[in-house]
């Protein structure tokens, strides 16, 4: 994925960060909802913290952006069919 102009610093924020903002953005919705505890119990995991279910929220729908960034990066960056470099376009 890396190639003229893109570093492997620059892809991996272009996927991290992105994500990052998704997951604090929808874990925040979600918990304005829905408390962490009945979550937690819907899930069969039970603790006594909420920051768990907070914690496990996030890193979850930080591991989902990631995947969506990552295949959205990889879309971008693959050439089109047909499409070959150095082919003169009418």
């Amino acid at each position: 994925m890396t190639g003229p102009g893109r570093s492997r610093k620059k892809v991996l924020i272009a996927v991290l960060w992105p994500s990052f903002v998704f997951a604090g953005v929808f874990t925040a919705l979600l918990f304005a909802f829905v408390d962490p505890f009945v979550l937690m119990d819907e899930v069969g995991l039970h603790t006594d913290s909420r920051l768990a279910g907070y914690s496990l929220a996030f890193l979850c729908l930080w591991l989902a952006g990631i995947l969506v960034a990552a295949m959205a990066l990889f879309i971008m960056c693959t050439p089109e069919p047909g499409n070959h470099e150095g082919s003169q376009v009418p």
